[in-house]
């Protein structure tokens, strides 16, 4: 028994846990009972869609989206369920498009959705092929991998209400990072979804020693006496190496603005001091999965490019909040209890697609080909959406205008 034990001999009869910054915050979000996106009520949703060429302008439009918020008291709705189905339809032209530039005839369309949410976007982009290609439909195959078991379920749920869509889809409840969860590695060319995917994805952090250059790793500290508590430790984890070797991340995803905000206020790292910087490992993990899973895959992610509002020092810095009944409360720190706040990071998608590239140079299977390019929402948008479906009266049209700090992503490998 440790009742009646001082602190010290508390420290000396258990051991102190450590963990990687990475693991740290996989197991705060996705801890398969106690989890952010375990153990609470599902964090995302939508009610009716919105019928924005009804709205007369932007005020309309913001207030029929605080009015969701109001009624639905979910934690954030993703501009995929924001905007259902025209976002998905958008996303569903990109595929056809795809598809039929780079398949041979009558080859199947396979498509494999990760972090699917509530379903919504795997059945907008269902009944969008069903509806523009239904020969592709037909012999079309759709998975979700989803890591949450609660969000697992909703996306079946979700799916087994279309039954348009019957035996195309399934759901798989596994770490799409996990290499061993896929299996042998697949023969057909595949297309893979990450949509609001990428900021949730733990990262590592780093701090580099002014004086001695050298990198230095972050360890999250668990004792039985000081609680939490991260330490700084040599740079040996092989993910975070190789993440720091994919090229320069000085610019730290921040405008020349940003960076001189940070020189004035004193940022660290911006007046001589230590250089902290999150990196996004389990990122790189996840694309070291797909490229050896799915050798030849054109993977397609959208997600923030920015997030201007981050209190916590350091290039790259997440957001960590609480949502609760439509309002955020936002936290100074990470080191909080399982499943109590959400984390998630900005993505530099120039670095994304040298990761990209350094995960298919590091696959087993070598190809002909590797190709990324990446674009703002809004230059999406203009090429795949239905715009008069998507513009109000006023001529403002939200899915260009609004989420201004998102970009996508586009990688292939063939």
């Amino acid at each position: 028994m440790l009742r009646g034990l001082s602190c010290a001999q508390l420290t000396t009869a258990t051991e102190p846990q450590r963990q990687l910054l990475r693991d740290f915050l996989h197991d705060r979000l996705y801890h398969p009972t106690e989890g952010y996106f375990s153990a609470h009520q599902p964090p995302v949703g939508i009610g009716r869609p919105l019928d924005l060429p009804s709205l007369s302008g932007e005020d309309a439009y913001r207030m029929e989206v605080r009015r969701q918020y109001d009624d639905l008291a979910v934690a954030w709705l993703t501009p995929s369920e924001l905007f259902t189905p025209h976002y998905g339809q958008a996303v569903a032209a990109f595929l056809l498009a795809e598809h039929a530039r780079t398949a041979a005839t009558g080859a199947s369309l396979h498509v494999k959705e990760i972090g699917g949410g509530t379903g919504r976007l795997a059945v907008d982009v269902l009944d969008h092929v069903c509806a523009a290609a239904p020969e592709v439909h037909a012999r079309m195959r759709y998975t979700c991998v989803e890591i949450s078991t609660r969000l697992a379920a909703l996306q079946r749920a979700t799916l087994d209400a279309a039954p348009a869509h019957s035996g195309l889809c399934t759901v798989e409840c596994r770490d799409a990072a996990d290499t061993g969860g896929w299996g042998a590695p697949a023969e057909e060319h595949t297309f893979v979804l990450a949509m609001e995917v990428l900021d949730n994805m733990p990262h590592d952090r780093v701090a580099r020693n002014a004086r001695s250059g050298a990198w230095l790793q972050t360890c999250v500290v668990d004792t039985a006496c000081d609680g939490l508590r991260e330490e700084l430790e040599p740079l040996q984890d092989g993910l975070v190496g190789r993440c720091l070797r994919v090229g320069d991340w000085a610019s730290g995803g921040k405008s020349l603005w940003h960076r001189l905000l940070d020189f004035a206020v004193g940022e660290p790292g911006a007046r001589g001091g230590d250089e902290i910087m999150y990196l996004p490992t389990r990122t790189l993990a996840l694309l070291d999965a797909l490229s050896t899973a799915l050798p030849s895959h054109t993977l397609l992610a959208a997600d923030f490019d920015a997030l201007p509002d981050t209190s916590l020092p350091g290039a790259y810095a997440p957001l960590v909040a609480t949502t609760v009944g439509g309002s955020t409360r936002d936290h100074a720190s990470y080191l909080l209890p399982r499943g109590s706040a959400d984390v998630f990071f900005p993505t530099d998608f120039g670095m994304l697609a040298r990761l990209y590239e350094a995960a298919a140079r590091a696959a087993p299977t070598q190809l002909a080909g590797v190709n990324t390019q990446h674009m703002k929402t809004v230059e999406f948008m203009k090429r795949f959406a239905n715009l008069p479906a998507t513009t109000t009266q006023s001529g403002y049209n939200p899915l260009l205008r609004d989420f201004t700090n998102t970009s996508f992503f586009v990688g292939q490998r063939a």
